[in-house]
């Protein structure tokens, strides 16, 4: 919340654009792709301080229900020490914050966490309520271009799961399914009048002919997070890569522990996402962010984290002052990557002059 709305000197034309589609339900209707999202900018332009930051607000209510997410799912599979580490990570990222804070879609992206961490819940308990609002959930990320490819993944990896809890719940079944077919109608039906709406849907290349334009865009996806990212002022700063040099390391470490574990559920799961993202990424040509792979970079990246102090820990058993010493440096290496982080969001960024190029629609522009 810090700075939201006075971080930048005004708005982008992406985040005024995003405004003007939620500014009745009509045009919502008339425009039903991210629809959820809108729904909520539409909610919140009653009480924010001015209707564009309702955009933003919207935003970072989705992130705050993402990072609590990832934080349970990192908790579930890894403990508690994982977990603080890897939301501390993730929550100060400059990708997470640029995405988080930014009044456009993007954030919904992150929704891939909530499905991932019903999944788990589904896996471990066989819950009824998880198979509810696994439906409900997946009905409003279809509205967003790109996200049914990531469902659909998600659907086949889990499907004996899915199954058997479908043949023990079937009250919570017939629920959900009922929620799903209510939320999904509108879309559905704009399919049916519009046709051609299915493409930008599916977030389909228009030109099929370029394959070398696709293999570039493939090979951009990992040299984004490792070595340099595209230049996009309004989402980032320069073309540094999304992740720093202790997270890189981390997340080398945490890829050998990945493949030392290869047969577990999980690695097979991270496995095929980060593969269906990258293409789906690539496909679609800057229209899906690359947001939708980076907190399962974190994860691998807090994975890497555990296992570095564990080596500690288990050089030193018995001896106080090296098991306190090391955690206490390791402590200061995560922390000062954290505040990197920041400063390159909220201090770096903002003064950036081809930033504040974008930001050029005034606070009261749509007041």
């Amino acid at each position: 919340m810090w700075k939201l709305g006075s971080l930048t000197d005004g708005y982008s034309v992406t985040e005024q654009q995003t405004y003007q589609a939620s500014m009745s339900l009509a045009s919502v209707w008339e425009n039903p792709f991210n629809a959820p999202y809108h729904i909520i900018v539409h909610a919140l332009s009653y009480i924010a301080p001015d209707k564009l930051m309702a955009t933003r607000l919207t935003s970072i209510t989705i992130a705050w229900f993402m990072i609590i997410m990832f934080a349970v799912l990192l908790y579930r599979w890894f403990g508690t020490r994982t977990a603080v580490i890897g939301t501390l990570l993730f929550g100060t990222s400059s990708i997470f914050l640029h995405v988080a804070r930014l009044g456009t879609p993007d954030s919904v992206f992150m929704g891939i966490v909530t499905l991932v961490a019903l999944g788990v819940w589904l896996r471990e308990r066989k819950a009824g309520l998880a198979v509810v609002l696994g439906l409900l959930i997946s009905a409003a990320l279809l509205y967003t271009p790109g996200m049914v490819w990531l469902v659909a993944a998600g659907l086949f990896l889990q499907w004996k799961h899915i199954d058997s809890a479908f043949k023990k719940h079937l009250g919570s079944v017939t629920l959900g399914s009922i929620g799903f077919l209510v939320i999904i109608a509108p879309l559905l039906y704009k399919f049916y009048k519009t046709p051609a709406l299915g493409k930008t849907w599916l977030a389909l290349p228009q030109d099929w002919n370029q394959p070398l334009h696709f293999l570039h865009n493939l090979v951009d996806v990992p040299l984004a997070f490792f070595y340099r990212s595209q230049a996009d002022p309004e989402l980032w700063l320069g073309r540094l890569p999304m992740l720093s040099i202790f997270s890189i390391v981390m997340f080398l470490l945490g890829t050998y522990i990945f493949c030392k574990h290869y047969k577990l559920a999980r690695v097979k799961f991270f496995i095929v996402l980060s593969l269906v993202g990258s293409v789906i990424i690539a496909l679609a040509d800057g229209k899906i962010p690359i947001i939708v792979l980076a907190p399962f970079a974190y994860i691998v990246v807090a994975a890497g984290a555990n296992y570095l102090i564990q080596l500690w820990l288990q050089v030193f058993p018995r001896n106080p002052l090296a098991r306190t010493v090391g955690i206490a440096c390791f402590s200061v290496i995560v922390a000062m990557t954290c505040v990197y982080n920041m400063r390159s969001y909220f201090i770096a960024w903002p003064q950036a002059s081809v930033t504040q190029e974008v930001f050029t629609v005034p606070r009261d522009a749509n007041n």
